[in-house]
């Protein structure tokens, strides 16, 4: 959960840290607010057209009948970290911009980061009465300190996540800044017309009143994370906007409760990689915060009912086009070759982040000429791969990948048959297993089946290929894969070697040869409904070899 701001936290903040606090406050409020953007200015803005003139902030007046710290008239910040002696409140409000913009009717508000006594507070406003006094002005006079600004920050948890030195560094909740700031947006965003009119339709859905939660589902790998960041990118919520990447879901839990407790607290919560049952028990957690938290999850259920894709608030994205693909590869991996671009996109078909991971491969080795199943086992590549295929479906897959496709009213089935035996699976397992409508990776062609896109399809025909070696490993390659299967299939992991720990030693006749790499498992452990995934454990494997 992000942390309460205290008045503590705000009064150690450097003169730099304070001004940047106060910017994000004032954008929170405005968005709270719904008051239109450029309603506040800060010192950034204004200093394009005036020099500063010890004015940090402009402000519209906020909405009437709002309960905020923004006046209902128009405003004029000035913001001091150390704080200001009664004595010098009328120098710094004599400045030229002060001057002028309380002539146009501003309130004077002032922000400090020291606290106040009462007496130092009533000296200050007494100063500047006496200052507005004798230029003819009658103008009220707003003066807030630490704890004044902690409680006003208390109504926007997401400004708990700040980063400032001495500020705690807890939970696993990021602000959108930096959420966006994440390796995978860095490139510029290209939308074709389903995600444009996906985007309008969520903006418009955070827009309602009420505790309306918000589901955004697809095939792993086709931008749905993305998409979610270009929907809140400029909303009403995004500076309030807290993202759980989906390693951590209890936090979230814990932080919609604490939410809920906090009368006039606003978030927009986004949760990504979070099961449809997740999603629901997070919707029950947000509805208690009476329409204050806006709840978005974001998942990928390979078979969802179809009552639900049709119901409000869902939102399910498909692949993206090509051509649009095109424009992504062109921004993400500029030096790409044209034809090695057509080829990202023929292998890749509409899965964004398989196919930047693929194009920035091939421009970082130089592997035009390679095969593509050297490129899918890349690492940036075999890592998003790995995640496309649900660990249920993955055998079924594998044996439809080793035909180039499969018959579903007699064509191809004694080759099906064939590769089903080998599996040790049947043909009507398989294509039970791999129907279109349930599999988002297998794809319809007349009344013939096929797994999709070309890379996945490699990527899973290799391994199986791979696995068949009939030690599990290779000794000349002890760093190349390993597989690990129980006979009683209990057990059914790959290991891929990061490196490993070695000594040979020989005195005549004596041998010893150790190799113990190190690196990553996955596969399952246990059966049925109690098969538990492993996916990127830990652990090592070990071969030592001795002579005596």
């Amino acid at each position: 959960m992000p942390f309460r701001v205290t008045a503590k936290h705000v009064e150690d903040l450097e003169a730099f840290e304070f001004t940047d606090f106060m910017a994000h406050l004032l954008e929170c409020e405005r968005e709270r607010l719904a008051m239109p953007p450029g309603s506040v200015q800060v010192t950034a803005a204004i200093a394009m057209y005036h020099r500063d003139g010890g004015v940090d902030a402009l402000a519209e007046a906020a909405p009437a009948g709002s309960s905020s710290c923004l006046p209902l008239v128009r405003s004029v910040w000035q913001f001091k970290s150390g704080g200001l002696r009664a004595d010098r409140v009328g120098a710094e409000m004599g400045k030229r911009l002060s001057a002028a913009e309380l002539r146009c009717g501003r309130r004077w508000c002032l922000a400090v980061g020291v606290p106040l006594t009462g007496e130092d507070r009533e000296g200050c406003r007494k100063a500047a009465q006496g200052w507005l006094a004798e230029q003819g002005l009658k103008q009220c006079v707003q003066i807030l300190d630490v704890g004044d600004l902690a409680n006003w920050a208390a109504i926007h948890p997401a400004l708990g996540r700040l980063e400032y030195r001495g500020w705690p560094r807890r939970g696993a909740l990021l602000r959108f800044d930096r959420w966006a700031d994440a390796e995978d947006h860095e490139y510029p965003f290209h939308a074709d017309e389903d995600r444009l009119a996906r985007i309008a339709q969520i903006r418009e859905w955070l827009s309602q009143d009420g505790p309306q939660p918000i589901r955004i589902e697809g095939p792993a790998g086709v931008g749905k994370t993305r998409l979610a960041l270009e929907a809140l990118r400029g909303s009403a919520w995004e500076e309030r906007t807290l993202y759980c990447p989906g390693l951590a879901i209890e936090s979230v839990a814990d932080a919609l409760v604490q939410l809920a407790e906090l009368p006039s607290a606003t978030a927009a919560v986004v949760v990504d990689e979070c099961e449809h049952r997740q999603a629901e028990l997070l919707s029950q957690y947000a509805a208690t915060a009476r329409g204050r938290v806006r709840l978005v999850t974001i998942g990928t259920d390979p078979t969802p009912p179809p009552d639900r894709t049709a119901s409000p608030g869902v939102f399910v994205l498909s692949r993206l086009s090509d051509q649009s693909m095109r424009e992504v590869l062109r921004e993400a991996a500029p030096e790409l070759l044209p034809q090695s671009g057509e080829y990202v996109v023929a292998l890749t078909r509409g899965y964004v982040k398989l196919a930047v991971n693929l194009a920035r491969t091939i421009v970082r080795e130089g592997a035009q000429a390679r095969t593509a199943a050297e490129l899918s086992r890349a690492d940036g590549v075999e890592s998003v791969l790995d995640r496309l295929v649900p660990h249920a479906q993955r055998q079924a897959m594998e044996a439809l990948s080793l035909l180039q496709r499969v018959g579903v009213e007699g064509g191809c089935e004694s080759e099906g048959e064939a590769v089903a035996s080998f599996m040790g699976l049947t043909l009507d397992g398989i294509l039970d297993q791999c129907v279109p409508e349930r599999c988002p990776f297998v794809a319809r062609q007349g009344r013939y089946r096929y797994v999709t896109p070309r890379l996945l399809a490699v990527w899973l025909a290799a391994a199986v290929w791979v696995a068949g070696r009939e030690n599990g490993y290779s000794e000349d390659d002890i760093l190349g894969p390993w597989f690990v299967k129980t006979t009683d299939g209990m057990v059914d992991v790959d290991f891929r070697p990061q490196g490993e720990r070695a000594e040979r030693m020989r005195v005549g006749p004596i041998l010893s040869d150790f190799h113990q790499p190190f690196g990553l498992f996955r596969g399952s452990v246990g059966e049925g409904e109690g098969a538990v995934e492993v996916r990127d454990i830990f652990g090592l494997c070990e071969q030592h070899i001795t002579r005596y």
